[in-house]
């Protein structure tokens, strides 16, 4: 009823049930369309998932200058989704040139608002000197509280420091423990790395 009174959020939401078949067919041009609803009123989920629908082709077609301009108004407006998709694309180059401290900077408002994700990208960044300087420490920490939240990449990103005793020592029942974790959240790393274990 919200959405038919055309409530941003409310149209955002219906589309993440049209997106993910959540109590209704999953319908992806009709997701598309409430997401672009949601938009046009400046809901900033609705920037960002429609955002989303044209960077992967989900109901529209691929449009990668335009999904990034999406993931930017929802930048704009603070959201914490826009903010790591957007670092997503200058970190790779998809639909603006790489741009790798631009992606840390970003990553880095993300996660300051505790976006798992986010603090999982950080820490890749800081593991491997992508736009800041290497500091293995500070990774871990990222990864840890990335973790703390659920995080599938970041259970999986913390499993293989304790793997490979990157700033924590060795701790093989840990790293198999939080690969378990992974793997449980269906994350295809946590599934390939939690069966290495077991060779």
């Amino acid at each position: 009823q919200a959405a038919d009174k055309g409530h941003g959020s409310a149209l955002n939401n219906l589309g993440l049930c049209y997106e993910h078949g959540k109590s209704v067919g999953v319908d992806l041009k009709r997701a598309a369309s409430l997401y672009q609803q949601a938009a046009d009123k400046d809901n900033d989920y609705g920037l960002n998932n429609l955002g989303r629908c044209y960077e992967y082709g989900k109901g529209v077609g691929v449009d990668l200058k335009r999904a990034v301009s999406l993931y930017q108004q929802a930048a704009d407006k603070d959201n914490d989704y826009g903010l790591n998709n957007l670092g997503r694309c200058y970190e790779y180059g998809k639909g603006v040139g790489v741009d790798l401290k631009r992606a840390a900077s970003l990553y880095q408002q993300a996660a300051d608002k505790g976006h798992g994700s986010a603090l999982n990208n950080l820490g890749l960044c800081y593991e491997h000197g992508k736009g800041v300087g290497v500091d293995l420490k500070r990774a871990v920490s990222l990864y840890q509280q990335a973790a703390d939240k659920g995080n599938e990449y970041g259970l999986n990103s913390l499993g293989l420091c304790y793997e490979h005793g990157k700033s924590v020592g060795v701790d093989l029942k840990r790293a198999a423990s939080l690969y378990q974790q992974a793997a449980d959240k269906d994350n295809d790393y946590g599934l390939n790395n939690l069966g290495r274990c077991y060779e």
